[in-house]
């Protein structure tokens, strides 16, 4: 079990303060690829999926970062997927469990199990979907127990010029743990960021057809 063991310290600081700026700049008002070099935004028009990696500038604390993605499949069934919590072990790396524990209109609780032979962490996510801008948002429940010590960020799905579905997503984490970020912190934040490449995988699939219909209860039937 992962146990946070770490103070406020000045890179602790920095970090906190560059996360922030990994959030702010998926709000909502944003510019479709904003902060986007023209390299970058050719490379998602031919396919590619954009990883830009969180630099903490030698601080310590936060991992993770910002992707962006288009896809062929319209933007309601890709809305509908992302919000089925069932369907997070397929797309998230290491999770175990993902199961939703409470949900009241828009807003879901839900227990993330994540891990491998050698560790496992359990905490509590809150989300909240905003449909009107296909926007979904989560933050750690610390009224909860929780094996980390914080995770924020959002997806959000637009219409791309040439009529694609354009997907971005900003997701940090601090591990809690210097040893543990040590040794498996990269990893998991460049699983992180090829998730709008699972999704997209995903969403091809004939079992994602289900997605296309209103959208799911975040508790709803497996994801297949």
């Amino acid at each position: 079990m992962l146990t946070p063991d770490r103070g406020t310290h000045p890179g602790r600081l920095a970090s906190i303060g560059i996360a922030a700026a990994v959030i702010a700049s998926l709000a909502p008002g944003s510019a479709l690829a904003d902060g986007l070099s023209s390299s970058q935004v050719n490379e998602l028009e031919s396919g590619k999926v954009v990883m830009v990696k969180l630099d903490e500038g030698g601080g310590k604390g936060y991992i993770g970062g910002s992707s962006y993605a288009l896809m062929d499949e319209d933007i309601e069934k890709a809305w509908n997927a992302i919000q089925d919590a069932k369907l997070f072990p397929k797309l998230y790396p290491t999770t175990l469990e993902s199961k939703v524990v409470s949900k009241k209109d828009n807003k879901f609780t839900v227990k993330m199990v994540q891990g491998n032979a050698v560790v496992k962490a359990t905490y509590y996510l809150n989300y909240e979907a905003e449909p009107d801008v296909h926007k979904l948002s989560w933050k750690l429940n610390k009224a909860k127990p929780h094996d980390i010590a914080d995770s924020r960020g959002n997806i959000q799905f637009d219409e791309w010029k040439d009529g694609r579905t354009f997907m971005k997503m900003s997701c940090i984490v601090d591990i809690g743990n210097d040893v543990l970020e040590k040794m498996f912190g990269d990893e998991i934040a460049m699983g992180l960021l090829r998730m709008p490449m699972k999704l997209r995988k995903f969403l091809k699939k004939s079992v994602a057809s289900k997605y296309a219909a209103p959208p799911p209860d975040p508790a709803g039937a497996d994801a297949g």
